[in-house]
């Protein structure tokens, strides 16, 4: 009975001494019906959607961006401490990159799970809704050239039948 007491004592400081772990997740719906779909169905090759929004995901949490969310001010890092030490800043980086998780929502719902865990509820939740800040505006970027190219591609649609008209008027 006694070292059960002393076992469950030792237990119980060492529950104590853990910090707690704050989780903070979102979830993305993404329209993966591109402007171009509908426009070059049956005329060329179509991109897969869901490779791009794979490569997406993947580039979100790269290097790059996860530098430029650790040193960005709405997510409250220490920039300051970590500025001269570049090894410290190197390993935070690091610990960043695995502790951020981006999984697929599951098979065809066209969804991603973005999740972090720290010992600070609100830098979780900052870092978080960066992560969602970064995805929208990458994604709108991507759906903005995805009009682009559908306006170019409508224009030079445009160009060819004018010409074949031109021509057949010419003949007629």
């Amino acid at each position: 009975l006694g070292v059960a007491w002393v076992t469950s004592a030792v237990l119980g400081l060492g529950v104590l001494s853990v910090k707690d772990r704050y989780e903070a997740s979102a979830r993305i719906y993404i329209d993966t019906q591109s402007v171009l779909k509908p426009l070059m169905a049956g005329l060329a090759f179509q991109p897969n959607i869901e490779q791009q929004l794979s490569m997406l995901a993947r580039t979100l949490i790269s290097r790059p961006n996860i530098e430029v969310l650790r040193a960005s001010p709405e997510v409250g890092w220490d920039n300051a401490a970590s500025q001269d030490n570049p090894t410290r800043r190197e390993a935070e980086v690091e610990s960043l990159m695995k502790a951020i998780k981006m999984a697929p929502g599951g098979a065809g719902t066209n969804s991603y799970s973005i999740s972090y865990r720290d010992i600070d509820p609100q830098r979780a939740q900052r870092v978080v809704a960066q992560l969602v800040k970064m995805f929208v505006s990458s994604s709108s970027d991507n759906k903005r050239k995805d009009s682009q190219d559908a306006r170019q591609f409508i224009e030079e649609e445009i160009r060819e039948h004018e010409a074949k008209l031109v021509a057949s008027e010419e003949r007629l």
